[in-house]
């Protein structure tokens, strides 16, 4: 049972992304941050201080993180992911 399944897995592989480098990232970018959460659906979530913060951090341009972007929607009710 043991080697079927490690059949299955002998062509993949295990990423890792460095979530306290993104939250230290955009503390030092966006005045008023104060947390970061990452559900498993590949999003994440910023919460700022205040709502005049976060349209800063959406209207400050765009934003990059290791050449990255950093694509941001304000947060509604019903928001479909």
């Amino acid at each position: 049972m043991i080697k079927e399944g490690s059949k299955r897995w002998e062509s993949t592989t295990v990423g890792y992304h460095p979530f306290l480098l993104l939250r230290d990232f955009v503390h030092a970018n966006w005045p008023g941050f104060k947390d970061l959460t990452a559900p498993l659906n590949g999003f994440f979530f910023f919460t700022l201080e205040t709502p005049t913060a976060i349209e800063d951090a959406i209207e400050g341009g765009p934003c990059s993180y290791h050449g990255q972007p950093i694509v941001l929607q304000r947060w509604v009710p019903g928001l479909a992911l």
